[in-house]
């Protein structure tokens, strides 16, 4: 693998995170370890959703408050406002 490869993005598997020894286990064992691996990974690809579709609404919420306050008459006056925006990535 070349330098270039090597700093390239990579999809990786379930293989990869395969404990040490994983071959010489039996094969209920073995699957038993992989439905802990997937099981995991289900987890983590629904945490992360909910965390991205967490912070478009905030985004989205931010951007109508902002709009709002745009719209509004701004001569000779001067408006006060708080909002709070809870986003999945901090």
């Amino acid at each position: 693998m070349s330098d270039a490869e090597r700093h390239d993005l990579q999809k990786t598997g379930a293989e990869q995170h395969l404990p040490i020894g994983f071959e010489d286990l039996s094969e209920e064992d073995k699957r038993d370890v992989l439905r802990k691996i997937q099981d995991k990974q289900i987890d983590v690809n629904e945490e992360l959703a909910r965390k991205v579709n967490q912070s478009r609404v905030a985004e989205r919420d931010l951007q109508v408050h902002s709009e709002e306050i745009e719209r509004m008459d701004h001569d000779r006056k001067i408006y006060s406002s708080k909002v709070s925006a809870e986003t999945g990535s901090g």
